[in-house]
C-alpha cells in the first residue's frame, strides 16, 4: 500500500504539466484537506521520501520502514491515510492548484535547508540516519 503511495508521488509530477488558469472556484469535497494543510503534509512526505532514498543509496532496505514513517507523518498532522489519499487524488486533479502546492513545498524545503532562516528549525518526522 505504501509502495502505491510512492508511485503516486512519482506520477503526480506528470499530472501537473498542464495548467488551466481560468479554473472556477470549487468547493473542496468532504474528507479532503484544504490547500494549506495538504501543503504542510506534502512537505513532510517529500522530506520522508528524500530521507528514504538516502537509506536506499546506503544499501539499506527501507521498505519495511515506510509504513512506520508514513504513519508518523499522518499522526503528526492528525489525519488518516485515507484522508491523505483522498486529498492527493483531489489536488492532483486541480492542475493549477497542484502547481502552486509544489511551488510552496519547494519553498518550504528551501527555508528548512537555510540555516539563517527562522523556519530552519522544524518539527518534522525524524528518520533515523
Amino acid at each position: 500500500m505504501i509502495k502505491k503511495l510512492a508511485l503516486i508521488f512519482l506520477f503526480t509530477g506528470l499530472l501537473v504539466s498542464s495548467c488551466n488558469n481560468e479554473q472556477e472556484e470549487q468547493k473542496i469535497p468532504e474528507g479532503v484537506m484544504n490547500k494549506e494543510k495538504f501543503t504542510e503534509v506534502f512537505t513532510d512526505i517529500q522530506l520522508l521520501e528524500a530521507s528514504m532514498r538516502q537509506r536506499f543509496i546506503r544499501d539499506e532496505d527501507p521498505k519495511l520502514l515506510y509504513p512506520i514513517y508514513y504513519k508518523q507523518v499522518f499522526e503528526k498532522h492528525e489525519i488518516s491515510e485515507e484522508e491523505f489519499k483522498e486529498s492527493l487524488d483531489y489536488w492532483s486533479g486541480q492542475d493549477h492548484e497542484m502547481t502552486g502546492i509544489y511551488d510552496s513545498v519547494i519553498e518550504n524545503l528551501s527555508l528548512m535547508s537555510d540555516p539563517d532562516s527562522v523556519n530552519a528549525a522544524t518539527d518534522s518526522v525524524k528518520v533515523d540516519q
